[in-house]
């Protein structure tokens, strides 16, 4: 019997050596180095976009870096230990910092799917577990969206600056995508339900590619709010 243990663990450990690895080569094409640490200023602001609870024990793993000459870009995993087991908050999950933005503070969650009492209690609790953060901001607008996503802020005016049209019709199109920003970073990964299970691989190029697009959509979101900002002045 402890034999059979003995070779199950090895087996595990070889497993594990072998998909991380893999992951390896994966963030290697895409042009990532893996980085043991994180620069501080970063790391603080990673651990703030996604402590909900002040006792919340989280902790980075995996993470690889690449720098470009606007933008730094990370791909992480986020890992929260504060219950009695350990639960991954962000798996293959982006991280972007930039110079180039200004973004309010806001959490933008994919909801629970379906509309039965299960989904409804889900969703109330997320809204609950994010109160903190501000009311729910309606994009009524954008029915499907609005319908997909929470959108939690406090600073309104700014947050609808933020998510424009062009960014409510790309996320429609994104399902499971969730977000959190705030001044110069946002987070950007995929949440975990029932019908999307944890063991089902993350393309982890797609993601990267659409985290990048939103960059973009919020540089030009931010370029445009510069302009009409310098039009007041000049007006005034």
């Amino acid at each position: 019997i402890f034999l059979a243990i003995g070779y199950g663990f090895h087996y595990a450990i070889k497993a594990q050596r072998k998909q991380e690895a893999e992951r390896a080569k994966r963030m290697e094409d895409l042009g990532f180095t893996p980085v043991e640490h994180l620069e501080t200023a970063h790391q603080d602001i990673i651990m703030a976009l996604h402590r909900r609870l002040p006792a919340q024990r989280l902790s980075i793993k995996r993470a690889f870096i690449r720098r470009e000459s606007s933008y730094t870009i990370y791909i992480l995993d986020l890992i929260d230990s504060s219950g009695d087991s350990i639960s991954t908050l962000l798996h293959g999950g982006v991280a972007i910092f930039s110079d180039t933005l200004n973004l309010p503070r806001m959490s933008l969650l994919f909801r629970v799917p379906g509309s039965g009492m299960l989904a409804d209690i889900a969703n109330l609790a997320m809204e609950k577990l994010t109160q903190s953060l501000g009311e729910r901001i309606r994009m009524s607008h954008h029915k499907t969206f609005d319908e997909q996503y929470n959108l939690i802020g406090q600073d309104e005016k700014a947050i609808r600056r933020s998510i424009t049209d062009t960014m409510c019709e790309v996320l429609s199109e994104k399902p499971y995508r969730s977000l959190e920003a705030m001044g110069g970073a946002f987070t950007y990964y995929r949440q975990h339900f029932g019908t999307t299970p944890r063991g089902q691989a993350i393309d982890q190029k797609e993601l990267l590619q659409e985290a990048l697009e939103i960059l973009r959509i919020f540089q030009e979101a931010h370029e445009g709010t510069s302009q009409e900002d310098e039009r007041l002045e000049q007006k005034d």
